[in-house]
């Protein structure tokens, strides 16, 4: 099962409430891990009682993209960390294709997907998988 093998790590600083919003009403079955940079306690307070996030973490400072990275990256305890923009919109069915090309390709580190702008199909090739054992 994809929740058991997967989590989805989602970084903010200072984004709207409703583009966070609907990035996670696509993400209601996996594990969610958000480390916010802004401090922001009401945005907080406001994702949790609405969504089932597993762990959310704010930053008294702005630690920048990547020292959050590797904070979410610990905190992990699946198989696979997903990194996921708060605006990228990801359905369950988007990912499972990741997993399902991830899972064909013995050797790969990373995936990444991205979307062509003129017809908005998904190419297997914004998000990121690493093996985590």
């Amino acid at each position: 099962m994809l929740n058991e093998e997967l989590t989805i790590l989602i970084i903010l600083y200072e984004e709207k409430l409703e583009i966070i919003k609907k990035c996670l009403n696509q993400l209601k079955d996996f594990k969610i891990i958000i480390i916010d940079n802004a401090n922001d306690k009401n945005l907080k307070n406001e994702i949790v009682s609405n969504f089932k996030i597993y762990k959310y973490f704010l930053n008294k400072k702005n630690v920048g993209f990547s020292k959050a990275a590797n904070q979410g990256l610990f905190e992990c305890d699946t198989e696979y960390l997903m990194l996921q923009g708060a605006d990228c919109l990801m359905t369950k069915e988007d990912i499972q294709q990741l997993m399902i090309a991830k899972k064909n390709i013995k050797i790969v580190f990373s995936l990444h997907q991205h979307f062509m702008i003129t017809k908005g199909t998904m190419l297997i090739m914004v998000g990121l998988c690493m093996k985590m054992h």
